[in-house]
């Protein structure tokens, strides 16, 4: 998990044999963070009772904790946001973009402009086909980090899929002038090809 939460540093060893069990036996972990979080366990109990919930496979459920883990938990705006980041990548995991799209745009209230949190809630509106408001966030990320492919390259997707080619086929070119080998975009300017 990206963040601990504030209580998590009071709480000490309980959090840290919490979260190993958590690695080796989930369901004993869960069991242990659920009684431990009767027992005024707090944030800590609950961020591992979501740990131990994603080993288990169980990413809707661990996204539902982790995102009200994110909304209330006593911690300082980028764990919050972190929380929240980790949702919404559970919400996709599980095909649930709408709730994706909500988790990151509360991490984004609590660290506006964060690069991470607009690009998961970008991949999350075009998973709905929301391409102008991918764009719009991918923009932004691209002006954090103009030396990063990634952006570059969901963005042309983005762009391709409304059929703006050119608008593709420029973003494809900086993402390979950064980095020749990025099989990502390699493969965008192959279904860019296709489309043409």
């Amino acid at each position: 998990p990206p963040a601990r939460p504030r209580d998590a540093e009071v709480a000490g060893s309980d959090y840290e044999r919490c979260m190993a069990l958590a690695m080796i036996d989930p369901a004993r972990a869960l069991a242990e963070a659920q009684t431990w979080a009767r027992d005024e366990g707090g944030d800590a109990a609950q961020h591992c009772a979501a740990t131990a919930l994603i080993q288990l496979g169980e990413p809707e459920r661990a996204a539902e904790l982790l995102e009200r883990l994110g909304r209330e938990a006593l911690a300082p705006p980028h764990a919050r946001a972190a929380l929240l980041a980790q949702a919404g990548q559970l919400w996709l995991a599980a095909g649930r973009p709408d709730r994706a799209h909500a988790a990151a745009t509360l991490g984004l209230a609590a660290r506006p402009g964060d690069p991470e949190l607009l690009t998961d809630r970008a991949i999350a509106a075009a998973s709905q086909g929301r391409f102008d408001e991918a764009i719009e966030d991918l923009s932004r990320v691209v002006d954090l980090r103009p030396r990063q492919a990634e952006p570059l390259v969901l963005r042309a997707s983005a762009w391709r899929q409304l059929g703006q080619p050119d608008l593709a086929g420029d973003d494809l070119a900086r993402a390979l002038a950064l980095d020749p080998a990025n099989p990502e975009a390699l493969l965008e300017r192959g279904l860019l090809r296709r489309d043409q």
